[in-house]
């Protein structure tokens, strides 16, 4: 399922996942009821060819006793995992996240660069810290257990995004296989599985 990039929070199913890729100069809205735009010059070929090496490849919006840190906290957290071919440089690449559930006030829109944790190697996974946190490996967002939509975008701004319904404590949102690329491949699995294989 596709998803718009102003898609209204109120529009996001509980208990329902969905992942969408982004291309590069194209804005996905399947929300749209009509449009002036004539489709007889789209490239479907491209859109459907365009491979992000890197995916939101699991994430935990209501951490409790899951993942401890050595500090006693446990954070929300997001993996994500490099399932292409070479190393990729995280410079210019950004998280950001979109939207929250409902009736959380805290902060949307926030847009995290990526750069500082250098380069992920292939098959390499990269736990980051969703606890509104300023230091390297935290992101400056918590997340909601009520749901919510993530945007992971390349310098190209091509990437990709997931959304999420409600989401029990301790439970993940995962992909089984890693990367996996078709709604039906997610799945919330109880404690997760951070920094490793999401085997099914």
């Amino acid at each position: 399922m596709r998803i718009a990039p102003t898609l209204a929070m109120g529009m996001l199913p509980l208990l329902a996942l969905a992942c969408a890729p982004v291309l590069p100069g194209v804005v996905l809205d399947d929300t749209a009821e009509d449009s002036d735009t004539d489709d007889s010059d789209t490239d479907d070929t491209a859109e459907e060819d365009y491979d992000l090496p890197l995916c939101i490849n699991e994430l935990m919006p209501s951490n409790d006793r899951a993942l401890v840190l050595e500090d006693g906290s446990s954070p929300d957290w997001v993996e994500l995992h490099n399932d292409g071919w070479d190393p990729v440089d995280l410079a210019g690449w950004t998280l950001r996240r979109e939207a929250a559930g409902e009736g959380d006030e805290s902060v949307e829109g926030v847009e995290h660069d990526l750069g500082e944790n250098g380069v992920l190697e292939r098959g390499e996974w990269l736990l980051l810290y969703a606890d509104a946190g300023t230091t390297p490996g935290h992101l400056p967002y918590d997340l909601s257990s009520d749901g919510g939509s993530l945007l992971l975008q390349a310098p190209d701004r091509g990437g990709e995004r997931l959304a999420f319904g409600h989401v029990e404590t301790d439970f993940s949102v995962e992909r089984e296989t890693d990367c996996c690329d078709s709604d039906d491949c997610l799945s919330t699995v109880y404690v997760g599985t951070p920094g490793a294989d999401n085997a099914p």
